[in-house]
């Protein structure tokens, strides 16, 4: 049996009793049940709290802290049948409610991101930022032994510095706030503008490309430039955010609201997917109502049918009860004609009553007054 609550709830729980005898409850271990708590960032009761707390002495418990922007709100202690939670059902909850606005979120953004530093590679360099490395060395030996324009360097030039200059403070600014990036590190990658940020519980992909030359300063020369865009995902019809180089204020200069918003994005992300769940679910109960609705209409048309199919078979073996009634009496009027005229008949007496017995018989046979079938249509 699996068991879904919210991160209060848990919070709630976990503080109310020892973890050794509120785990058995929902079927875990103390040590998965903390496990689930720490990967929520719910805090549990340190070691000695609850000896201190039998003892009267003075104990403090921890401050729910806020939810991380992008993770979920919904922890799942335990597992349902082939490891999928059985405990969701289409039942209606209510629409999900956020305490703090998108606002509030992005100033605690801010506070947690500080401002975004944009080190030399030299100086401070993520493990990334090292295969990357690595892998353009790669391709540059490639490159000079086959002159394939599909093996030149990325990051030689003074923009492809540039690039990975930036992609290395955006992995380092993420690192700090506990977030994870990837890419792919294949040195056969034609350009290497992609990177996808886990924030929370979601991810985030991020573009960042050398676009064509334009026309940059006073020099009127044509120079490449830069762009950086948070990459759409397929259910959302909200315009992305994206950056350029401009004269006064290239992207590097950027990068603290850059990462601002890519933190943010993970959070808005999460609330669009929590309403598209809702909806959902609404469409589904509706849908199951129909459907329960369509089934009592089948059934109420199904049972009345069948109540006008009883019906007729009665009134249909009432008049074949009458029928045979008269059948019966026909039969006794022609034996009774028959006996009157049988001095008119060529046939011995006994012969004769032999017939009237037999004739007589068949009609007491399908006499319904005599065999009571007319009173079986009550009993049905």
């Amino acid at each position: 049996m699996a068991y879904i609550f919210t991160r209060k709830e848990l919070y709630d729980k976990v503080w109310s009793e020892p973890l050794k005898t509120l785990a058995p409850q929902y079927g875990v271990s103390d040590v998965g049940l903390a496990k689930a708590c720490r990967k929520a960032k719910v805090p549990i009761p340190p070691r000695g709290y609850w000896a201190k707390k039998r003892a009267g002495k003075s104990v403090s418990q921890t401050i729910l802290p806020p939810r991380f922007p992008g993770a979920s709100d919904g922890i799942e202690i335990g597992k349902g049948r082939y490891g999928r939670s059985n405990c969701c059902t289409l039942t209606l909850l209510n629409p999900p409610a956020f305490s703090e606005n998108l606002e509030s979120v992005r100033g605690r953004i801010e506070k947690m991101v500080g401002k975004v530093a944009y080190p030399s590679i030299n100086n401070n360099t993520h493990p990334l930022t090292k295969s990357l490395l690595e892998i353009d060395e790669a391709r540059r030996v490639e490159y000079e032994k086959w002159q394939n324009e599909m093996y030149a360097p990325l990051f030689h030039s003074s923009i492809g510095k540039r690039k990975l200059r930036i992609f290395n403070a955006l992995f380092l600014a993420m690192q700090t706030v506990n977030c994870k990036s990837r890419m792919s590190l294949s040195k056969y990658e034609s350009n290497f503008d992609e990177v996808t940020f886990y924030i929370g519980e979601l991810y985030v992909h991020v573009i960042l490309k050398i676009s064509g030359s334009r026309v940059k300063g006073k020099s009127k020369i044509k120079k490449p430039y830069m762009q950086l865009s948070i990459e759409g995902y397929w259910n959302s019809n909200r315009k992305m955010i994206s950056w350029e180089d401009v004269d006064e204020q290239p992207i590097q200069k950027m990068l603290t609201q850059i990462v601002i918003e890519i933190i943010l994005e993970a959070e808005v992300r999460y609330r669009e997917i929590e309403h598209n769940h809702y909806n959902w679910l609404l469409e589904e109960k509706e849908k199951k109502e129909e459907e329960e609705r369509e089934r009592l209409l089948i059934a109420e048309r199904q049972a009345r049918e069948l109540k006008e199919k009883r019906e007729q078979a009665i009134i249909d073996n009432l008049l074949s009860s009458a029928d045979d009634l008269q059948k019966a009496e026909a039969i006794r009027s022609f034996v009774s004609s028959i006996i009157s005229k049988s001095q008119d008949v060529s046939a011995s007496k006994e012969s004769i009553e032999q017939w009237a017995n037999w004739a007589l018989s068949q009609a007491d046979r399908i006499d319904p007054v005599l065999n009571l079938k007319f009173l079986s249509e009550l009993e049905n």
